[in-house]
């Protein structure tokens, strides 16, 4: 399939079609680099309130943003615990937001590794 026409589903299905290619964007992600000690995937649920489907990644412009994740499910837990991260987001950058359990207070979301999108430029 050609990238642009990709692209262009991916912001229809997201309802991000007023963000534009031809302008500086963010990504986020769940955290993908399994060799970080103490952080794994979390499941992101929602960007600045606006829902986004499991596994998509629609761009959003720079600033802050405010992510909702679903951490991971400790023995006994009968549903995800929801929590939010604050990021001031840079442009043409891609975010893996990942958990770390903190012992007294169970998982928080951080973000784990961030990467230059070369194609932003």
């Amino acid at each position: 399939m050609n990238s642009r026409i990709l692209v262009a589903a991916v912001l229809a299905a997201s309802g991000c079609a007023s963000v534009h290619y031809s302008k500086p964007y963010v990504l986020f992600a769940g955290e993908h680099n399994q060799r970080l000690q103490g952080v794994v995937a979390a499941n992101i649920v929602s960007i600045d309130g606006e829902r986004i489907p499991g596994g998509a990644q629609p761009p959003f412009p720079p600033g802050k943003r405010t992510v909702e994740v679903a951490l991971p499910q400790t023995p006994g837990q009968s549903a995800p615990i929801m929590r939010t991260i604050t990021i001031d987001a840079q442009p043409c950058t891609r975010y893996y937001i990942g958990a770390r359990n903190v012992t007294t207070t169970g998982f928080e979301p951080v973000v784990g590794t961030t990467e230059p999108i070369k194609e932003c430029h």
